[in-house]
């Protein structure tokens, strides 16, 4: 199997905040959100929050109460904005689909949108009476491999490519992978 990352790797930017900026509008509210996000992006590079959290924090702020239907109509909308890159067009679509899956911490409810007939392993919102409460699964480092096993647990690894170095966990189970930076590929075999 071939695993692609999504953010930097497919496209050539973080898509996170772009989603969350379609879902609640523009509006003063969003702003004053903004802030306690980045405010909550601070304390997570000083190490005094984990991703799980900030993630969770941003779920929060901008998705929580949303419905399954907001949000999918708002994912239709975000992924006919996204322009995926070079890295998508010349590798990932010469990889037969059933040999090729991404695996990000986006969202799979965007994921899906933008990859509709792609084999997708992505974070999960939890849900309660078809309205978001929160995180249910944050795909990131470690439990990208552990989503993956659960899924493919007889399937080996053949190609990771992905911009981060919390991609390891994948890199180190993988006969070779690719660190992609500004949309270039620089080989690397583990």
């Amino acid at each position: 199997m071939i695993i692609f990352d999504f953010d930097k790797t497919l496209i050539e930017k973080d898509t996170l905040f772009g989603f969350y900026k379609i879902v609640h509008g523009n509006g003063i509210i969003f702003k004053i959100k903004r802030l306690v996000m980045l405010f909550s992006a601070v304390g997570y590079k000083l190490k005094l929050i984990n991703n799980n959290s900030l993630k969770a924090i941003g779920i929060g702020l901008f998705l929580k109460g949303k419905t399954i239907e907001q949000l999918t109509q708002a994912s239709i909308e975000y992924a006919n904005q996204l322009k995926l890159n070079k890295i998508h067009r010349d590798v990932f679509l010469k990889i037969p689909k059933d040999k090729r899956i991404i695996i990000s911490a986006s969202p799979e409810i965007y994921l899906h949108q933008v990859f509709p007939d792609e084999n997708i392993l992505g974070t999960l919102l939890s849900f309660e009476n078809n309205k978001v409460v929160g995180l249910k699964f944050n795909c990131y480092a470690e439990q990208k491999w552990e989503r993956f096993k659960e899924k493919y647990p007889n399937i080996a690894i053949d190609e990771v490519y992905s911009d981060s170095m919390t991609d390891l966990p994948l890199f180190e189970k993988a006969k070779t992978f690719f660190i992609i930076k500004n949309n270039k590929i620089i080989k690397n075999t583990t």
